[in-house]
């Protein structure tokens, strides 16, 4: 229902208190106060109305879409138009009180749609779909990266939670979305690095849904300069 993150180098005072925040909902007091059910009834009850209104806002109901013309007040607009329109900009109704970011911009995919220049496939979209624009940017960064290492090709494949790439039947790459950022599991030993980057941890001993035994927590483009020549390492590794 949500995620808390709490092993973040970058976590600033507001991150954490956030998680505290999250966490204190599993407190004695609040699971006696049915705080955790609430939540639950409003979580599962809030995804059975967006897969409705991605039905409404996919199809465009003539009723709906009369309506929105006569209160836009623009006789020109057509019908195809308007049906046009809820296809691009689907509900706004993403995150809420336990979203992270506040208000900051999400990417909202309605219909299997592909917003911005980044073409995906659907199956890619369905991790990111709600996260915050800085996150799918993140992404897509990583994305282009891996898939442009020579030589290839590289293929791209998507579980249930995490997207990989391989160089044949080989992952070297396993990324997990996340509201404030990507975890990235790489084919590379913690104790072989020389001066890891603050962001890297060795989870060897871990559990997680990836491959290999290093994790990068990604949560900002500049990042990518350290990131990069490690996920170029764990490719070449593969030969």
């Amino acid at each position: 229902m949500y995620e808390v993150s709490l092993d973040a180098p970058e976590a600033r005072e507001g991150d954490l208190r956030d998680a505290a925040t999250s966490l204190w909902r599993l407190s004695r007091e609040e699971m006696a106060k049915g705080t955790l059910d609430d939540l639950g009834h409003r979580t599962f009850t809030d995804t059975k109305v967006r897969k409705a209104l991605d039905g409404i806002m996919r199809d465009g109901p003539l009723a709906l879409v009369n309506l929105i013309r006569k209160r836009s007040g623009d006789a020109a607009l057509t019908v195809r138009q308007v049906r046009e329109s809820l296809a691009r900009i689907g509900p706004a109704l993403d995150g809420g009180d336990d979203a992270a970011g506040g208000g900051e911009p999400r990417v909202l995919v309605v219909g299997g749609g592909k917003p911005g220049r980044h073409v995906l496939p659907p199956e890619v979209w369905k991790h990111l779909n709600g996260k915050p624009e800085r996150v799918v940017e993140l992404f897509t960064a990583v994305d282009d990266f891996c898939l442009a290492l020579t030589p290839g090709p590289i293929h791209r494949t998507v579980v249930s939670k995490t997207i990989n790439y391989a160089s044949g039947k080989k992952i070297f790459c396993s990324v997990h979305t996340q509201n404030k950022g990507l975890r990235v599991w790489l084919k590379l030993a913690y104790a072989d690095l020389d001066g890891p980057p603050p962001f890297a941890r060795d989870v060897s001993r871990v559990g997680h849904w990836g491959v290999g035994d290093l994790e990068l927590a990604l949560s900002r483009p500049d990042q990518l300069d350290l990131a990069g020549p490690l996920i170029r390492q764990s490719f070449g590794g593969l030969s």
